[in-house]
């Protein structure tokens, strides 16, 4: 549909006038991917962006009541905004379109109101990882579509739907000025490629073509392959788009030596498994790398494990990480030969081909580990905003170690011998420094930092524990980086390697500023606190007439609520409840009082406090080094359990207590 006639003769010469655009067969072609800000260890900037002058192709302008952006990703690193594309008209219509992601929260504003609706459009992250997405406009509806796959979408809150066009188009930085204004934390950080901008509303049918690396329709509003983009600091590549389709395999390997049960654990303590080469190609390059390490992984004949296995069918090679047949493999002459016994293999040095050998031999060499981008390492201890700026991954090599990289751009690397430093990049400062046992180690688990940096209103020089494994929410980390169930946390058994889920295993969490001697508050407003008490006459033991007196042995339960307490680890039970005396003195607790005791002597035979469960946990929070379980102060009872033995005059009066 045409707007205005001008626009409508624009637009037929765009796609019928010499190359002007069409459909075309992308799979088998270069195309053009834009590289901006690559370097991972550099800070983010504002000044790379990629424009285009949309007054070049509208010179009176126009409008679309209709509109889809169509593109491929491949982030390297995140910012506060990873803005994807800004339409801005003038300075102060800066927002006419703004397309970015928080974390793997899709976002954008239109025609200048920033689109809050849409809470439910969340994607994976997936850094070094090409994704299509379109965004398609169509009569005040929006629907966003990521890998062929429509994501969602809704009613757009806008009082002006046509988008104006007019402006500049910015790829890779929001613009807070008509071409200007740009912010380092609002900037893309990666690759994008085959962007295209239709004044219609594409199919689903087209979209899917495009995410499988087929047909692309150029864009009549824009077109990455057609117009000629003004480029500050950006690079251009030129890639087969065949590629945005093909699963990349990426490994870094782990330079000490270390037998094959162990070197499997590295991996997965890491999140990634073992790597096996799938070409001979790919196999030089492993043993190119290898070289790297000359004082480690050198110092044997058989040097490197490789991630593959015949166990399952003798010489039918199959990769540990998917089970898939490595139909090529580079073995060395006279190789393999251990038949049934020997299927595993190594890497010898001499040649960098492969060697079969026993998978249980106790013979130690380096390990390399794929990649995986579907289970990040996660740094607890800190006070992130967001869950997303707890992930890392592992990377290349800083000292000759494997270094970890924040999603959101800091470092963890060894800066020498035992020592450990973690360094935000956007502050060019050293955040903390940790010491560990020996230069084989990694800060995986739990380890004490020494903060260089006032950080989380923590004074510089502080010592925090922080922990870095890739257990979920719902897992608890051992000290060591494994993972196990949170069910297992403090239930009286050693699940962990190491012993640490039943360390530190108290059950209360007082607010700063608890008062023991003040009791908690009514939920209900500003009632008297109600005790829940039950009382039970065990046994009388003597009668006396004479003394007009009795002699009672008793239990009496009281339970009170105690919304100011944080309780951990509950059991369903009140035996796996039971708090410590040190826990007991320091919450409040009622006085019981007998005034019609005969001699004024009252025997307490036992006193035991617990917590009664009543319903289940907080959320998980993603900054606790800990990982308990939670509960809130209104998920439980503080429960008192008293046994006495006591006499009481006269029989006539039962023996009563008054509750202070």
């Amino acid at each position: 549909m045409c707007w205005k006639q001008r626009f409508c003769a624009t637009i037929l010469f765009l796609f019928c006038g010499a190359g002007g655009g069409g459909r075309r067969e992308v799979a088998g072609e270069e195309v053009k991917v834009l590289g901006m800000q690559l370097d991972l260890e550099a800070p983010s900037r504002p000044d790379v962006v990629a424009t285009y002058n949309l007054s070049l192709k509208f010179p009176e302008g126009g409008e679309a009541s209709e509109m889809s952006v169509c593109y491929w990703a491949k982030p390297d690193t995140l910012t506060s905004y990873e803005t994807h594309l800004s339409l801005a008209a003038s300075d102060y219509e800066n927002d006419i379109l703004h397309l970015y992601r928080r974390g793997g929260q899709l976002g954008f504003y239109y025609n200048g109101v920033r689109q809050l609706g849409f809470p439910h459009l969340v994607t994976a992250i997936d850094l070094h990882t090409w994704k299509h997405y379109c965004h398609v406009f169509y009569q005040g509806e929006y629907a966003v579509y990521i890998g062929g796959e429509e994501l969602g979408g809704g009613t757009i809150a806008t009082s002006r739907v046509p988008v104006p066009l007019r402006g500049v188009i910015a790829l890779g930085q929001e613009q807070d000025l008509l071409a200007g204004g740009y912010d380092p934390d609002q900037s893309y950080r990666g690759r994008l490629a085959l962007m295209n901008i239709y004044s219609r509303r594409v199919t689903e049918a087209e979209i899917k073509q495009q995410a499988s690396c087929g047909i692309v329709a150029s864009g009549d509003i824009f077109s990455l392959e057609r117009d000629e983009m003004t480029l500050t600091n950006v690079t251009i590549e030129l890639h087969e788009a065949k590629e945005f389709c093909e699963a990349s395999v990426d490994y870094v390997i782990f330079p000490e030596r270390r037998n094959l049960p162990d070197s499997l654990q590295a991996c997965r303590r890491v999140g990634y498994d073992m790597y096996s080469p799938s070409t001979h190609t790919q196999n030089t390059a492993l043993f190119n790398e290898s070289l790297l390490f000359s004082s480690e992984c050198l110092a044997n004949n058989y040097h490197l494990w490789v991630g593959a296995t015949d166990r399952e069918q003798e010489n039918v090679w199959r990769k540990f990480i998917d089970g898939t047949i490595v139909t090529d493999p580079p073995f060395e002459q006279n190789e393999p030969n251990g038949g049934d016994g020997e299927d595993c293999i190594l890497m010898f040095l001499l040649s960098g081909l492969w060697v079969d050998t026993s998978c249980s031999i106790k013979w130690a060499a380096c390990v390399p580990c794929q990649v995986s981008y579907s289970k990040p390492l996660r740094l607890r201890g800190l006070c992130s905003p967001s869950e997303a700026e707890t992930f890392y991954e592992v990377l290349g090599y800083k000292s000759e170690k494997p270094y970890f990289h924040g999603y959101y751009g800091n470092l963890v690397y060894r800066r020498e011998g035992v020592e450990w430093e973690m360094y935000d990049l956007a502050h060019s400062a050293v955040v903390a420094t940790t010491t560990l046992l020996s230069e084989d180690s990694y800060p995986l688990g739990r380890h004490r930092w020494t903060l260089r940096r006032g950080i989380c209103k923590l004074p510089p020089n502080a010592e925090i524990t922080l922990s870095f494994s890739v257990c979920a929410n719902t897992e608890f980390a051992c000290s060591n980086g494994d993972c196990i169930a949170k069910k297992y946390r403090c239930d009286g058994n050693n699940n962990c390697p190491d012993f640490s889920d039943e360390d530190d295993c108290q059950m209360l969490v007082l607010p700063r500023g608890y008062r023991p001697t003040q009791p908690p508050t009514n939920t209900q407003g500003t009632r008297p606190l109600l005790l829940g008490s039950v009382v039970r006459i065990l046994r009388i033991t003597r009668i006396s007439d004479v003394r007009r007196a009795i002699d009672v042995e008793m239990s009496l339960d009281l339970q009170w609520p105690d919304p100011r307490i944080t309780y951990l680890n509950l059991g369903d039970t009140l035996e796996w409840n039971k708090l410590t005396e040190n826990e007991t003195k320091n919450i409040w607790k009622p006085r019981l009082a007998f005034p019609n005791v005969y001699d004024g002597k009252i025997n307490l035979i036992q006193e035991e406090f617990s917590v009664r469960k009543l319903k289940g946990p907080l959320p998980p929070q993603y900054n606790d080094e800990k990982m308990d379980i939670a509960f809130g102060g209104d998920a439980a009872l503080v429960v008192q359990q008293q046994h006495f033995r006591c006499c009481a005059r006269p029989p006539a009066s039962p023996l009563r207590g008054i509750l202070m």
